[in-house]
């Protein structure tokens, strides 16, 4: 969960008391996605009548980016971040809710890690680089080393609800070299252009070629076994 992070979209796009920006919670959910976050942005459902693109909106939902909230948002967004010891990018202060019973001192250390303050200029918002640059080494941290993946994979699998984003970069290149195939493509060639864009070998990640059919299979990938060769279907189901 460390990788997840929360946008307060009224504070990151409020225009001014009557109109949220759409665009600027878009650039925010691309912006964090850069640095290999996993943003969704929390929005009170009465504040929807302040959208200035309802299309745009609706997308950003679709795609599991923006969650309606009926709760009061400025308390669901400190709930979902401190249980999930997450990041929350806002630059409230949450004067009130700190002097609620329920604020204890564990949650004001979260705070002063976790809370992400924005600079808003000219109409445009920014999280610094020196920001930026702390959040990705944080992921990175928390990215599963290469033997780590490996004795998961060959010890039971690797569980569907890790997240793409904690594998190891050879293991997000492989799941792309599949996506880019229109087509089937044999464990063998796959091998051979993992070995080349990383140094890596499927055999490195998984032990063997049914370790790998079984960790795909549990990504929503069809495999296939034909006269000794394993096929992986391009496109994930």
């Amino acid at each position: 969960m460390k990788r997840k992070v929360y946008i307060d979209g009224a504070n990151v796009a409020h225009e001014n008391k009557k109109t949220i920006r759409i665009s600027r919670i878009e650039k925010m959910v691309h912006d964090l996605q850069k640095v290999g976050a996993e943003p969704e942005v929390l929005i009170q459902k009465y504040k929807c009548n302040q959208l200035d693109d309802k299309d745009a909106a609706d997308k950003l939902i679709e795609e599991g980016l923006m969650t309606i909230v009926k709760h009061n948002d400025d308390i669901m967004l400190i709930t979902c971040a401190y249980e999930t010891d997450s990041f929350l990018v806002t630059n409230d202060k949450y004067v009130k809710e700190r002097k609620q019973p329920w604020w204890t001192p564990g949650m004001e250390v979260w705070a002063s890690d976790k809370i992400i303050r924005y600079e808003s200029i000219s109409g445009d918002i920014f999280i610094p680089l020196d920001v930026q640059h702390r959040l990705m080494l944080d992921f990175k941290e928390h990215e599963m080393s290469i033997p780590d993946f490996k004795a998961h994979a060959t010890n039971g699998g690797v569980s569907p609800n890790i997240s793409l984003e904690e594998f190891p970069e050879s293991v997000k290149e492989m799941l792309k070299l599949i996506q880019e195939k229109s087509d089937e493509i044999t464990y063998a060639a796959l091998g051979s252009q993992l070995k080349t864009a990383t140094g890596y070998k499927p055999n490195d990640l998984f032990g063997n070629a049914k370790h790998a059919a079984r960790f795909l299979e549990s990504r929503g990938y069809s495999t296939t076994h034909n006269e000794g060769n394993t096929y992986v279907k391009g496109v994930a189901a």
